[in-house]
């Protein structure tokens, strides 16, 4: 099984729990930090902006799990997917339309022609363009594709898009994207995660790591991402990743790259940045394999982690405060 299938099954138990507890509660518990906006998927079909001791629920019922959501580096702008007009909650794969909201207009404004099953919609930093792996038509395959939200025109990207994750990062000038894809591997050996730069305009892909999970600092200095060496299989036949599973930094063309936090679980959802990228939350599994994670604050410059939440919503995204 994938990390991505376990982390997201104990997640959706996890987070079913809490739907009965008050509202009031609930939204105590929401992550908050000084001046910043941080976009919250609570609880698990929900997406919420909390600013100070402001709390603003999203309305449609975006699916912040299937669908990693993503914000815009001003805070005016959330993409994510919506159920489509013909979702069945009894089909085996369900597309959702992309669709983003404006927060001063408190609307969403969805594009028909952008359907997903799972995977990310990330907003480029100026909230201009979106970037996802949606298909070209209802038959049809699934590839890169951006969005300019301007002009509405759609853009195809190149390969190997279409195994790509649920991680796409625009870098701070909207020219590239950094991202996460399998690379198949011979035999029964399972595929490796990789991570890849996209020039927009090109579409040309470089791989600069392995890994998954792959965030652009704000700063454009640094990509942090989930780092893996190798597969090792046991003597029961089981294959399984080996050396230390943590976040890493490195350059956006792969140069120098820095190991900096091992933790027991690895996950795969990607880090967030703050907006001086001097921070990055990282969300981790309890050694209890509960389903339950917490989120850590980890200072870039002193390597200095200190867990910032215990058992919260999860933190998609972190913008300056308006």
């Amino acid at each position: 099984m994938r990390f991505s299938s376990i982390f997201l099954a104990a997640l959706i138990a996890s987070q079913s729990l809490s739907h009965g507890a008050p509202l009031e509660a609930q939204k105590q518990k929401l992550p908050r930090m000084p001046k910043a906006a941080l976009l919250v998927g609570w609880p698990s079909d929900q997406l919420t902006v909390t600013t100070g001791d402001q709390t603003s629920t999203l309305p449609g019922k975006a699916n912040s799990w299937t669908i990693s959501p993503s914000i815009s580096a001003d805070g005016r702008v959330i993409a994510s997917a919506l159920p489509g007009s013909d979702y069945e909650l009894s089909r085996s794969e369900h597309w959702f339309t992309v669709g983003t909201y404006s927060v001063a207009e408190h609307r969403w404004t969805e594009y028909p022609d952008l359907e997903l099953s799972h995977g990310a919609v990330s907003i480029s930093p100026d909230g201009t363009k979106l970037a996802c792996v949606a298909r070209t038509s209802p038959n049809g395959p699934s590839l890169f594709r951006i969005l300019d939200l301007m002009t509405r025109k759609i853009t195809d990207g190149q390969p190997p898009s279409q195994k790509s994750n649920n991680s796409i990062s625009w870098s701070p000038d909207g020219r590239r994207i950094v991202f996460s894809a399998d690379i198949d591997m011979p035999g029964d050996e399972p595929p490796v995660p990789g991570v890849f730069v996209m020039d927009v305009e090109t579409g040309r892909v470089s791989k600069i790591a392995n890994g998954w999970g792959p965030s652009w600092s704000p700063s454009g200095e640094w990509i942090a991402y989930h780092s893996q060496t190798a597969h090792v299989r046991d003597r029961h036949g089981w294959w399984s990743f080996t050396g230390a599973n943590g976040i890493s930094l490195m350059h956006p063309d792969g140069s120098d790259p820095t190991f900096i936090h091992k933790f027991e679980w690895p996950m795969n959802i990607k880090p967030v940045w703050s907006p001086d990228s001097k921070e990055l939350l990282l969300a981790s599994f309890p050694d209890d394999l509960t389903g339950k994670f917490d989120i850590f604050m980890l200072e870039v410059a002193t390597r200095r982690l200190t867990k910032e939440f215990r058992h919260p919503p999860l933190i998609f995204g972190w913008a300056g405060a308006n």
